[in-house]
This record gives C-alpha cells, sequence and structure tokens, in this order.
C-alpha cells in the first residue's frame, strides 16, 4: 500500500477512535490502536525502503519482522516492543473476560509512541505525509 494510503486509512482510524470510550470501548480502542499502528509502521517502512509499497507486514508478524535484522535501526527496540505491548493487551481484554478501561489508555499510550517515531522516519526521508 502506497504510503498516502496508509496515511489515509490512519487518519479514518483516529477519527474513528476519537469517538471512543476508555471506559466503554476499551475492546475497540485496543484493536484500533493495534491497527493504526500497523500502517504507521508500514509507512516507515516504505520511507525507508525496507519492503516495497506493494507488501505490507501483518500487525500480528510486525514484532518478529522488526526484530530480523534491525528493520528501523536505532528505533527498532521500542517500536517492536510498543507493538509486542500492544499485542499482549489483547487476548485478555479483546478475547478474554478482562474489563479495565485503563487498558486502552495503555494501548493509546503505545501507539503515541508508535506515531511519533514513525512519522520522524517518515519525514527524515523525505516523504511529505500527504503525497506518500
Amino acid at each position: 500500500m502506497k504510503i498516502s494510503n496508509h496515511i489515509t486509512k490512519i487518519q479514518h482510524l483516529e477519527r474513528s477512535a476519537l469517538k471512543l470510550s476508555f471506559k466503554e470501548d476499551y475492546e475497540a480502542l485496543v484493536e484500533i490502536y493495534m491497527l493504526i499502528s500497523a500502517h504507521h509502521i508500514n509507512a516507515a517502512l516504505h520511507a525507508l525502503k525496507i519492503i516495497k509499497e506493494n507488501k505490507d507486514v501483518k500487525h500480528n508478524q510486525i514484532f518478529s519482522f522488526l526484530k530480523e535484522g534491525n528493520k528501523l535501526g536505532i528505533n527498532t527496540d521500542s517500536i517492536s516492543n510498543a507493538m509486542k505491548r500492544l499485542n499482549d493487551l489483547r487476548p485478555s481484554h479483546v478475547y478474554g473476560k478482562g474489563e479495565n478501561g485503563e487498558t486502552a489508555k495503555n494501548a493509546q499510550e503505545c501507539y503515541d509512541l508508535i506515531k511519533e517515531t514513525c512519522i520522524k522516519i517518515i519525514k527524515k526521508n523525505g516523504v511529505n505525509e500527504d503525497e506518500g
């Protein structure tokens, strides 16, 4: 997917997330932050020319993909750890019986770190987020 298409998806999903409540919609927020994070990471990988725009890494494969070969340089550990943390929030709170609005806040913290880092990578590599 082109970077511009990732950015469009990110914007749509972020608008959807704003409509949700940490307390009432924490399962949906955990999922949406996972998806948005995957779009940010794929856009950064495209900007770095690590993967071609006709390929994307699925959210459940990002952690291991990034660790293979230190794909995002000095940012690899922080991004892959944030994705692992996001993924670890899912089993008990999305699929299980866990009920905790703090989970969505933790997911948002992971997402914020991923977003900030990926935007820097994209801009540093001369890609205008609006153009891709």
